[in-house]
């Protein structure tokens, strides 16, 4: 039986994705499942051929270890026969789980992948940082201290914006309860002239007046005094 594989697109273009686990979540793995067949399977428009679909690759960096081996850090998953792994059905469809914690305990090796490794690890330990000569690594790095101090800059400016809304807020406030206040008075005084009117009881200029019949008559008591 021939090793070479069977179905290999015919598209250079790929898609990838990446993701980065942080602890292990239950059912996981049929979710990431789904997502690279779906990232497969909705490639394909009204007309197209099944020859026009790219291969879709899933990357997982994971911060747990899954697999009981030690050795073994970087796991790939492709379509194989499972009596003759060497046969390969098609490379259309590719998983790599990667297990940080192990590769970051192998620190004999060396090359691109220790030091993105590395830098997932250990991003906020300078020593670190600084023994790392990898170029994509050091931009990665130098886009997140922007990022981070991106992220500053719009927090204290969202603190600011907040703190001028509050006092605008606070000042229109003010002035409504300065108007209410002002009505408020009108009415206790447009009250003191109807007491000498006939026929006006409390009920009545509380009436006139939006005032609580309470209010009129303790208006009417302290006139008294």
């Amino acid at each position: 039986m021939p090793a070479a594989p069977l179905l290999d697109p015919k598209n250079d273009f790929v898609f990838y994705g990446i993701e980065m686990q942080v602890r292990r979540q239950s059912a996981w793995d049929m979710r990431s499942a789904f997502y690279l067949a779906r990232t497969f399977a909705n490639q394909l428009q009204a007309g197209q051929d099944y020859e026009d679909l790219c291969p879709a690759i899933a990357t997982h960096l994971m911060d747990f270890e899954l697999f009981n081996d030690p050795a073994q850090a970087h796991w790939r998953f492709e379509l194989r026969d499972c009596d003759q792994p060497a046969v390969r059905l098609t490379s259309a469809l590719q998983w790599n789980l990667i297990e940080l914690p192990k590769l970051d305990r192998q620190r004999t090796k060396t090359g691109a992948l220790a030091a993105w490794v590395a830098y997932f690890e250990h991003w906020r330990e300078d020593a670190v940082m600084s023994a790392i000569t990898h170029t994509p690594v050091q931009q990665a790095r130098q886009e997140l201290e922007q990022l981070s101090g991106d992220e500053e800059a719009q927090r204290l400016a969202f603190v600011r914006e907040r703190a001028q809304r509050d006092e605008r807020s606070i000042r229109r406030a003010e002035r409504r309860e300065g108007r209410e206040e002002g009505k408020h008075e009108a009415r206790l005084e447009f009250a003191r002239k109807l007491f000498d009117q006939p026929g006006m009881d409390d009920a009545t200029i509380a009436q006139l007046t939006d005032l609580t019949e309470n209010e009129v008559q303790q208006l009417r008591q302290s006139a008294k005094a």
